[in-house]
């Protein structure tokens, strides 16, 4: 589970932050629980929210379950195939 991606601003460190560590790393049926804010906004300079295309698009994994509210986020949920 990943509770900290807001704190990734980069976006460059944060695709590479999903692909080459989650995505290369996640065996098969393995689950990734990711949380966020989804409303593609920079808060300020330590914080962002992006939304569900940007880890659609860059996990490439099947979505297990559509976002949830949780605490002042979302949670949501991909598996690998």
């Amino acid at each position: 589970m990943i509770d900290v991606s807001q704190h990734i601003v980069n976006d460059e460190k944060m695709i590479f932050c999903l692909q080459e560590n989650v995505n290369k790393n996640l065996k098969i049926n393995g689950v990734f629980l990711v949380t966020d804010q989804l409303n593609n906004k920079k808060f300020n300079f330590y914080e962002i929210a992006r939304n569900m295309k940007f880890y659609t698009d860059v996990l490439k994994l099947k979505v297990l379950h559509k976002p949830i509210l949780f605490r002042d986020k979302y949670i949501f949920s991909f598996i690998k195939k």
